[in-house]
């Protein structure tokens, strides 16, 4: 198992075909586009970030797999270590031993891109729509992204974390059914 601990320093907005195609003609490619499954677990479901202060996430990147933790140090920032487990079954497995609950499941498709000041995440998820994600660089501020985003197109505000937008969606009662059927098609399978 390995193991490491990094400060993130993230913003996402919500985009249109149009803004994520500006994207990709104004930043280069560092990763191709790779399907990655996140089901984040914990005491208090949706409420554990606020009352814990992190989050546990199992997720399985084009076939590896792992545990991590997530600590908000504030708004935008966020301190993560991971461990690398052999199958999501086992995470799984691990944390439900620990008493944490499944209350969120993520299904995208990542492209990882850059431009000079971020690296730029383009998530297409599959309940909640296309979003972006500026991963801010070393020695840069969250304003010297403000010219890029303009030059873009980007014009609403950011976007809140994807399990806070996923929380305020369970209250409809369609949307909330249609989460909880992934959750558990993801159990069935990885049983």
């Amino acid at each position: 198992m390995s193991s490491e601990t990094i400060i993130e320093r993230e913003v996402r907005y919500k985009i249109n075909k149009e803004i994520k195609d500006k994207i990709i003609k104004s930043s280069y490619q560092i990763e191709e586009a790779t399907k990655c499954v996140d089901l984040c677990m914990g005491k208090y479901g949706f409420d554990s970030l606020e009352k814990l202060g992190y989050i546990i996430r199992l997720r399985n990147k084009s076939g590896k797999c792992i545990i991590e933790s997530k600590k908000r140090l504030d708004n935008n920032s966020w301190s993560e270590a991971q461990l690398t487990i052999p199958t999501m079954k086992d995470g799984y497995a691990f944390l439900k031993n620990i008493g944490l609950q499944p209350y969120l499941y993520i299904n995208r498709t990542r492209e990882i891109r850059k431009i000079d000041i971020a690296k730029v995440y383009i998530d297409d998820l599959e309940i909640l729509g296309t979003f972006v994600e500026f991963e801010l660089e070393e020695g840069y501020e969250f304003k010297d992204l403000e010219k890029y985003l303009s030059e873009i197109g980007i014009e609403n505000n950011p976007e809140k974390l994807y399990g806070d937008i996923f929380k305020e969606r369970t209250k409809e009662p369609e949307f909330n059914e249609i989460l909880n059927n992934a959750i558990n098609d993801f159990l069935m399978k990885n049983k």
